[in-house]
């Protein structure tokens, strides 16, 4: 006797629902109606519609998402099955737009960018900057000079040289006590390994080797930063203001976290932000549109859908930027935003050209504000959480 369910048409093998053998899903759990052998290719299928939705879903919002409006008056009309929901496709949009972000880094390896960090080893003399090879004398002066270091975080050559300056310090030590320092040639060996492996005192957040926020400076030591945790390098520092130890501790942690730019900082979680920034928008269009669409999920839905076309536009420019060089993409792009948009509010908000070129111009500038708004409650959420 199998111990496996045997097939009855009639019967759910998932809940035990009883139905009609005709029926193709059971109306309680809405599992398919077949049996329970699967070929390869249905296996497959299968398992492909759980993850994209294949069954509709995913399809309906791709095919509908370029007609401005469509997905939020269907939404709004009771088609939600039809579709993904907003926030997923908000999510799915920002996951996309950033993953663009990020591989667009690889296409620019010369655009310009601010360091937080500027490592030159002062001790060391003139470097030939081509050189690439491992014997180089260059690397015996200068760790970054080795082909590894250019695969390392400036946090990790950081911790490197402390502990190579700390390893060659104790060996160093080690023969003085042996007796090597009666010997004067022995004696200039280990004197040329110690200013081989000097302490570093580079200038990590600025020329003038502190970092200053809002007035005040904060001289943070080296090998605090490489040792201890964001909060305990803030605590060591001469600053006492709540701010300027919050934002500290926040540029210490992106330093200590492998962000060489501020721009990589931002791009790797500015997605956070963007997502607080969709329900401040909403809240513009419900006041300005509450009369048209009185709830202020509804304005919340649309907002959703028309910053997923958003993101998906700025994660294709970059990346179209970055591969071909041609920066007027994205200015296209823009424009051809602005016209989605226009369209999408006459549509879905059931307003005259003049009417809705009127808000959207309002809307502009709330929404540039209400961005700067949502940044700031990110960093100040990210700051706290350190």
């Amino acid at each position: 006797m199998s111990r496996f369910s045997e097939y009855d048409p009639s019967s759910c093998l998932n809940c035990g629902e009883r139905f009609d053998p005709e029926t193709t899903f059971c109306p309680s759990c809405g599992q398919k109606n077949r049996k329970n052998e699967l070929k390869l290719m249905e296996w497959i299928r299968e398992g492909l519609s759980t993850f994209l939705h294949l069954e509709g879903r995913t399809w309906n919002t791709i095919r509908d998402l370029p007609a401005p409006g469509k997905i939020a008056i269907n939404y709004f009309n009771g088609q939600r099955q039809r579709y993904v929901h907003p926030f997923r496709l908000l999510v799915f949009s920002s996951l996309i737009c950033f993953g663009l972000i990020s591989l667009a880094r690889y296409y620019s390896p010369d655009s310009e960018t601010m360091n937080f960090v500027q490592i030159e080893d002062k001790s060391s003399d003139e470097v030939n900057s081509s050189s690439t090879s491992y014997s180089s004398p260059a690397i015996i002066n200068n760790i970054r000079e080795h082909p590894v270091a250019e695969r390392m975080r400036d946090i990790d050559l950081l911790r490197t040289r402390f502990i190579s300056h700390d390893r060659f310090n104790l060996i160093a030590d080690s023969m003085r006590r042996a007796g090597a320092s009666q010997d004067s040639a022995q004696l200039a060996l280990l004197d040329s390994i110690q200013n081989f492996y000097p302490v570093p005192t580079d200038n990590l957040f600025g020329p003038e080797g502190h970092l200053t926020i809002a007035g005040d400076t904060l001289n943070l030591d080296n090998r605090s930063v490489a040792t201890d945790s964001p909060a305990e390098v803030i605590e060591k520092s001469n600053v006492k203001a709540w701010l300027s130890r919050l934002v500290g501790k926040k540029v210490v942690a992106a330093y200590q976290g492998g962000a060489a730019t501020l721009s990589q900082q931002l791009n790797a979680n500015l997605s956070w932000a963007v997502l607080l920034y969709v329900p401040l928008l909403a809240f513009g269009y419900f006041i300005l549109y509450r009369k048209r669409l009185p709830l202020y999920t509804q304005h919340l839905t649309y907002i959703a859908i028309l910053m997923s076309v958003l993101l998906l536009f700025f994660g294709l420019s970059t990346l179209i930027d970055s591969i071909l060089g041609f920066r007027l993409v994205a200015l296209i792009l823009l424009l051809v935003f602005i016209v989605y948009n226009f369209v999408s509010d006459q549509r879905v908000f059931e307003v005259g050209p003049l009417h809705a070129f009127g808000k959207i111009n309002l809307l502009g500038f709330y929404g540039f504000f209400a961005f700067l708004i949502a940044v700031l409650i990110w960093l100040f959420g990210t700051m706290l959480l350190i």
